[in-house]
């Protein structure tokens, strides 16, 4: 019997032929091969990394200016007074500041991984208040010499709302270099007011 066969024909069973039997479906013609250039896998493999690196920044810059907004409003942070309130501070009350100035501090906390430090205070007195939102009577810290009057993240952080009595808020300092830590016994300074004996959190 003649062998030769069309492709997709059918193959004749074990008792048509002397041959091995064969299957009654057609072999599938193979697909196309693509080849790509190693140069084109590498420029779309670029091209695909520049695209994850962009997201991840956009990512990061909205958070960014999430963080900002907070601050700005003059909410509480994440890792504000209210989350810190027993993070270890301690701060002596003054009179001199809540007679000149209408506020009374809080709290003196390490945030940011230590890279800032929060002031947290309390107005007593709207009308006296105004006055710590001037440059001149920012409050600062004082240690060992040195002066932490470097704004934090979204400038001194009073907020926008404006000075109302019974309001709390802060004001965030950078701790350049990381010099100060948890449990360090600093002064603030408003205006002319230093108040001692301010232990950070």
């Amino acid at each position: 019997m003649d062998a030769t066969f069309e492709f997709g024909q059918r193959r004749p069973a074990a008792a048509d032929t002397d041959g091995p039997a064969w299957s009654d479906s057609p072999v599938p013609a193979p697909g196309p091969l693509v080849w790509t250039h190693p140069r084109a896998r590498a420029r779309r493999n670029g091209r695909a990394g520049r695209v994850d690196r962009l997201a991840v920044g956009l990512l990061a810059a909205a958070i960014a200016v999430g963080a900002w907004a907070i601050l700005a409003d003059g909410s509480p942070t994440p890792a504000g007074s209210a989350a810190m309130a027993d993070a270890g501070s301690s701060v002596p009350t003054s009179p001199a500041l809540e007679d000149e100035f209408g506020i009374r501090l809080t709290g003196a906390y390490l945030t940011a991984d230590g890279g800032m430090v929060e002031l947290t205070y309390q107005v007593l007195d709207a009308d006296k208040a105004v006055a710590v939102h001037l440059e001149e009577n920012g409050p600062v810290i004082v240690a060992d010499g040195a002066v932490f009057e470097a704004p934090g993240l979204a400038g001194h952080g009073h907020g926008k709302q404006g000075v109302a009595a019974g309001r709390s808020t802060f004001v965030l300092l950078a701790n350049i270099g990381g010099a100060l830590r948890a449990g360090d016994t600093v002064a603030v300074r408003v205006g002319d007011v230093v108040l001692d004996g301010v232990r950070l959190g």
